[in-house]
């Protein structure tokens, strides 16, 4: 009986098995992130009892202040950020095509950061702005979706804004914001 050989290419075997695995990760961590849409729902509770208002489209608007809620207002500063893929993983992107661009804003702006998402479908992201409590509240999960937050600018410095998604921070959506007197 004569023996057959496999040559085998360990390589692809890896490649193709850390590409089932990461597929597997991701279906599980996005099944665990899924948020109600019926429900009102405060992702990063402020503890001062406000609740997040659902607009007529179903998506939760928030407009959140350093220190405090912001009133409805015109805007003095808007940004645009959409959500890709990269060789790396994840990034947001500026509409001049910056990946995660730096924004400058000076004290006292009302700031709007619009989130769009362009990445694939079924894989959510959010916005926050870490050492402000300026955040979306919910997730983009669909293409085309968008959410939006507002805040003052009160307090200057350099902020890292971030998708808080397990894992998006580290796959590269990270950007700064600089506040200037």
């Amino acid at each position: 009986m004569a023996s057959k050989k496999f040559h085998v290419n360990y390589s692809l075997l890896l490649a193709v098995v850390l590409v089932a695995a990461a597929l597997l990760i991701s279906t599980s961590l996005q099944g665990s992130y899924q948020a109600d849409s019926s429900k009102k729902e405060e992702i990063y509770p402020d503890g001062d009892g406000h609740d997040s208002e659902t607009s007529s489209s179903g998506k939760e608007d928030h407009e959140e202040a350093a220190g405090g809620h912001e009133e409805a207002s015109t805007p003095d500063v808007e940004f645009v950020l959409s959500t890709i893929l990269t060789e790396k993983g994840f990034a947001f992107e500026g509409k001049d095509g910056q990946r995660n661009p730096v924004l400058k804003v000076k004290v006292g702006d009302v700031v709007k950061i619009t989130l769009i998402k362009e990445d694939m479908d079924g894989i959510e992201h959010d916005l926050a702005i870490v050492g402000i409590d300026a955040h979306i509240s919910g997730h983009v999960k669909e293409r085309g979706e968008s959410a939006y937050l507002i805040f003052k600018a009160e307090k200057p410095g350099e902020y890292k804004y971030i998708c808080t998604i397990p894992g998006h921070r580290e796959a590269g959506m990270e950007g700064l914001l600089i506040i200037e007197e």
